[in-house]
């Protein structure tokens, strides 16, 4: 469940600065020929050289913000109380969100468990459980939380890995 917590709790900061310079790399991107097109669309992907990360403490509501030129990690204390969900998507619960599942026969020596499901939504899922040592249980947990985050539509997308191998696969672009 920690990891569901760190990515709820994380976002990206743009400087003023750099938003515009952002923004110009997506007006770029839709004015350009095709051709171009795409080689503009990655660079939008690969903008995070110009945001920088920021944690909210889920107990405190600490914001932890990555200068990247200096390599430190800045840590900004509220005086009084604060939204601890302040990094929480604008979508709030509706917010789509995905879904990773994975299984090894073969462990390695720091691994507890064989199968680890992976929520990664804006839903409360404390309840769930997300490891596993029996596959077939595994299995079914995953198609169930699959089946009941889609149904609520809440997914973007979900995976499923047996021993590296994908034997699941679901987008909802793929959808449409």
């Amino acid at each position: 469940m920690i990891l569901q917590i760190i990515y709820l709790n994380k976002g990206h900061v743009f400087s003023d600065q750099d938003w515009f310079d952002f923004l110009d790399l997506v007006s770029e991107a839709i004015e350009s020929n095709e051709e171009d097109r795409k080689k503009l669309v990655n660079e939008i992907y690969g903008a995070s050289h110009i945001t920088k990360l920021i944690y909210q403490c889920p107990k405190c509501g600490q914001l932890y913000i990555d200068d990247q030129q200096s390599g430190e990690l800045c840590l900004f204390s509220p005086d009084s109380k604060v939204n601890k969900r302040l990094l929480e998507s604008a979508y709030g619960s509706a917010w789509k969100g995905f879904l990773s599942a994975y299984w090894k026969d073969e462990i390695e020596e720091w691994q507890e468990h064989k199968g680890m499901i992976f929520p990664i939504v804006n839903i409360n899922l404390e309840n769930e459980k997300l490891c596993w040592d029996d596959r077939e249980e595994f299995k079914k947990a995953y198609y169930s939380l699959f089946e009941n985050l889609k149904g609520k539509n809440i997914l973007r997308s979900s995976t499923l890995k047996i021993n590296g191998k994908k034997v699941h696969d679901w987008s909802e672009d793929e959808q449409a």
